[in-house]
């Protein structure tokens, strides 16, 4: 990758293009070098249903660089990356769309291939710091209160997490009581927001790291957010050289490749409870057997934020006729089973089955639609984050067809970002994004 050039010259701008800005590894005595004219690639990972950002860094090593330092797995890699395309007149270098600063550690080093005589391919596997924390800290104590200020709590106290990050953490209606017996902050936070309630009552938080910090949020509060941008996957040619891409803002809008993968699985969704479920309760104090029947879109997915704006799945009607006609493709798969307990929290509920039903409902839901795309790369692709698409379909339009025709009314709409790969080499930046929905656009 070539040097980045100083913050004065001018850089062609082609869409894709990358400076890596500053790229040092500093050892735990403070010595430190500088990697940027040695890099290869660089791969960043972030997943919704990850707690901590993770990567590598490929460098073509001629200078001894284990030896020199040495690496021991103790180093932390500072990279600074920015994006030409996206300075504007008098914007701030900083800005999200166009810079990337990190500071992560060295965790693994894998030696990948002999390049050359005396030069050899390294493979640099970093996560983020506070993954490290995470791995070394235990917590044994019981937490009281909304699952939202114990999270705070969790990630900002140093006898915890101590992260200095942004964060972005939604308020909670609900209280909970448990013991953390031992568990890593991680664990304590993944196993809280399993609990969370959110204002309209869904229990569908996560908790994940972004690019912008830390988020303890519902899937509600996400689906709020307006679109970073919207992206087109058309039929026309790609430019191919750089008197071809005037244009580079629209070309930043442009899908490089899709694909659906697997389109749909109804096995999976009748099993996972995506359709319905059913929980049995047992009252060890009357000794009485109960159970609860539920539909998946008209118990739950009707007091909820879509993305889109039709369901993909009408809810299932009362009447006799229609609920027989439905009953073999709309199942009660999922089953629960639990046995009621006195709560002795004032103020706080047994973290109820039915919560479980409802959320694997909800979570389940948000996938209804999945694709992956590939897109010039830009700094504020980060997961959480929503993207509208448009998709044209694969078909011939005729004389009296609508312009609505046109569009892939399956496919396009709005997406939340649920998996997110930059990938930079020596040439370009482009994104890996996996995109997920739980509606349809009426377009």
């Amino acid at each position: 990758m070539a040097t980045a050039p100083n913050i004065n010259e001018s850089v062609d701008v082609v869409p894709g293009g990358v400076n890596v800005a500053n790229a040092v590894i500093l050892n735990a005595e403070g010595r430190g070098c500088n990697i940027k004219d040695l890099i290869v690639s660089i791969d960043i990972f972030e997943d919704i249903m990850s707690p901590f950002i993770s990567g590598n860094v490929v460098v073509s090593d001629s200078i001894a660089l284990a030896e020199m330092l040495p690496l021991q797995g103790e180093e932390t890699l500072i990279l600074e990356l920015d994006t030409p395309a996206f300075v504007q007149a008098g914007q701030d270098r900083s800005d999200i769309n166009y810079q990337r600063a990190m500071m992560v550690h060295l965790y693994k080093i894998e030696a990948k291939e002999n390049a050359a005589l005396k030069n050899v391919l390294y493979k640099l596997s970093f996560m983020s710091l506070d993954a490290v924390r995470d791995i070394n800290t235990k917590i044994s104590k019981t937490f009281r209160g909304k699952p939202s200020e114990i999270a705070e709590k969790i990630l900002k106290e140093e006898t915890y997490l101590g992260s200095n990050k942004e964060l972005l953490i939604e308020p909670c209606g609900n209280q909970i009581v448990y013991t953390s017996n031992y568990w890593s902050p991680s664990k304590n936070l993944m196993f809280i927001a399993e609990r969370a309630l959110s204002p309209m009552n869904n229990p569908n938080y996560l908790f994940f790291e972004n690019s912008e910090g830390f988020v303890f949020a519902s899937l509600d509060a996400l689906y709020k957010y307006p679109p970073i941008t919207t992206l087109f996957r058309d039929q026309q040619v790609r430019a191919t050289s750089k008197d071809e891409s005037n244009d580079i803002e629209r070309e930043y809008t442009k899908i490089l490749d899709m694909s659906t993968g697997e389109h749909y699985d109804y096995i999976t969704r009748a099993t996972s409870g995506m359709y319905g479920s059913v929980i049995y309760t047992f009252d060890v104090e009357t000794k009485k057997l109960n159970f609860k029947t539920v539909d998946g879109w008209r118990d739950f997915g009707q007091d909820k934020i879509s993305l889109n704006a039709k369901l993909p799945v009408e809810p299932r009607k009362s009447d006799e006729i229609a609920t027989k006609l439905s009953a073999p493709y709309r199942p009660d798969a999922k089953m629960f089973v639990e046995v009621s307990q006195l709560n002795n929290y004032n103020g706080s509920t047994i973290q109820s089955l039915e919560n479980n039903m409802r959320r694997a409902t909800l979570l389940n839901q948000a996938q209804f639609n999945k694709i992956n795309i590939q897109v010039f790369g830009r700094f504020d692709y980060t997961v959480g984050r929503t993207i509208d698409v448009v998709i044209y379909a694969d078909k011939e339009m005729l004389e009296n067809d609508s312009p609505e025709d046109a569009y892939d009314k399956i496919l396009s709409g709005r997406y939340l970002i649920t998996a997110c790969n930059h990938s930079i080499d020596r040439q370009v930046h482009l994104c890996n994004l996996e995109l997920s929905k739980d509606s349809y656009t009426d377009i």
